[in-house]
C-alpha cells in the first residue's frame, strides 16, 4: 500500500491527523536562550497561524520540497483538543524566523510526541535548529507525562532525506531512523500501458458501498500490509482525504457467489499545491492488492486506469509515495509504469521509557 509524504500536510499517513485525541494541558517548558543572532523565543498559539504559514512557504520554496503546506494544515497544528506546545523565534523586527511544535498523538496503542519545525534560510547555521530539537526532546517527555500507552511512547520527527545537516543533528541527539518513504512522479504525456484482467476479475468504478467491503477485506488474515500490520483507523481515514471517486476503483473477484475485493486504488487531488509546484498532479492515496490476487495484474490494471483518467482530466503528472516496508513489488510496479523517484522522507524517533 502507499503512504503519504509531508509533516505539515493532511496527506495520508504522516500529517498531523490525530488517530485519537489526548486532552488535557500541561505547562510547557521554555526553550533555552538562542545562542546566536538577535531573536527571542515566544509561545505560539492559533493566533500565529498566518505567521507560521508564511515562514513555511519561504522554507518549502527554498528547500524545493515536493509538497506545499496549506493554511488549513497549519491551523490543524494548533488544534486545542490535542495536547501540544509550540514556540517561535522572533527577530528584532518582529519577523518569525523559526518555530518548533510538539503534539501528542495516540495510534495503535502507542503515544507519539510528534515534533516538527523549521528555521528561516537566512537564520540557519546559528544553532537555532539544535536548540529546537533539544527543546522538543525535553517538551516531548513533558507532554507524555501521565499517559499510560500499552504500546509504549516515543518522540518522533519526519525529516527530508536530502537534509543531511538535520539528519546528522537528529542522530547526534539520539534519534534513530525507523522507516522511510519514497516520493515518485510520472509524466502523463508518456504512453500508458494497456492492461487486461483475468476473466473472473472485474475492474469497477468507485462507489461509496465499496468502502465497507474494502474495510472488511482489510481485516481478513491475508490482508496484512507488507510490514505485517493491519490498517489502522488513522490510515483508513486518511485514505479518504480529498478522494476523487472518478479516478478511484476496485477490482472484484466474482468467481464465487459472494463477490470479493481483490484490490483497490484511491486517488486524490491537492489543488492548493499546484501553483507552487508549477504543474497539476493526481495523487495515489492508496494502492493495495490483497494476498490471494497478487501477480494477477490487479495493481497494473488499477494504476493504468487511474492514470488515463487523470490525463483526460488535464493532469500533467501522477504522484505516489511508497513506504520502504511496502516491499519490492510496488516499487517494481511503479518503475515499470515509468514513475521516477523525486524525493525521500525519513521518520526518526527516540523511545521514551
Amino acid at each position: 500500500m502507499t503512504h503519504p509524504r509531508t509533516p505539515f500536510q493532511r496527506r495520508p499517513r504522516f500529517g498531523f491527523v490525530a488517530p485519537r485525541i489526548l486532552r488535557g494541558s500541561i505547562e510547557s517548558i521554555e526553550p533555552t536562550t538562542i545562542p546566536a543572532g538577535v531573536a527571542e523565543w515566544t509561545v505560539l498559539t492559533v493566533n500565529d497561524v498566518n505567521r507560521v504559514f508564511q515562514l513555511l512557504q519561504v522554507c518549502e520554496e527554498f528547500d524545493a520540497v515536493p509538497y506545499r503546506s496549506g493554511i488549513e494544515d497549519v491551523t490543524e497544528l494548533f488544534e486545542p483538543e490535542i495536547r501540544h506546545a509550540a514556540y517561535g523565534a522572533i527577530a528584532e523586527d518582529g519577523e518569525l524566523v523559526a518555530f518548533g511544535i510538539v503534539r501528542v498523538l495516540l495510534e495503535e496503542g502507542r503515544a507519539d510526541a510528534r515534533c516538527s519545525g523549521v528555521v528561516h534560510p537566512q537564520w540557519r547555521d546559528r544553532r537555532i535548529g539544535s536548540e529546537i530539537v533539544t527543546w522538543q526532546l525535553r517538551e516531548g517527555r513533558n507532554l507524555l507525562q501521565g499517559i499510560d500507552a500499552p504500546g509504549g511512547a516515543r518522540i518522533s520527527r519526519f525529516c527530508d532525506g536530502k537534509a543531511d545537516a538535520e539528519l546528522d543533528l537528529l542522530e547526534r541527539m539520539g534519534f534513530t531512523a525507523r522507516y522511510s518513504y519514497i516520493q515518485m512522479r510520472r509524466d502523463l504525456t508518456m504512453e500508458i500501458p494497456k492492461v487486461s484482467l483475468a476473466q473472473h476479475l472485474r475492474l469497477e468504478p468507485w462507489q461509496p458501498e465499496w468502502s465497507q467491503m474494502i474495510r472488511e477485506a482489510a481485516e481478513a488474515p491475508e490482508a496484512e500490509t507488507a510490514d505485517g500490520r493491519k490498517l489502522s483507523e488513522n490510515e483508513w481515514g486518511q485514505m479518504h482525504a480529498n478522494l476523487v471517486p472518478e479516478w478511484s476503483a476496485v477490482v472484484i473477484d466474482r468467481s464465487t457467489e459472494r463477490p470479493r475485493v481483490a484490490g483497490y486504488l484511491m486517488a486524490a487531488r491537492w489543488e492548493d499545491e499546484w501553483e507552487a509546484l508549477g504543474w497539476s498532479e493526481g495523487y495515489i492515496n492508496a494502492l493495495s492488492v490483497f494476498g490471494p490476487w497478487r501477480k494477477q495484474g490487479v495493481g497494473t490494471s488499477l494504476l493504468s486506469r487511474a492514470m488515463r483518467l487523470m490525463r483526460e482530466d488535464g493532469m500533467e503528472f501522477t504522484g505516489i509515495d511508497i513506504g520502504a516496508e511496502s516491499g519490492e513489488d510496488l516499487l517494481l510496479l511503479c518503475d515499470n509504469f515509468g514513475f521516477e523517484p523525486t524525493h525521500s522522507t525519513w521518520l526518526y524517533a527516540v523511545d521514551v521509557v
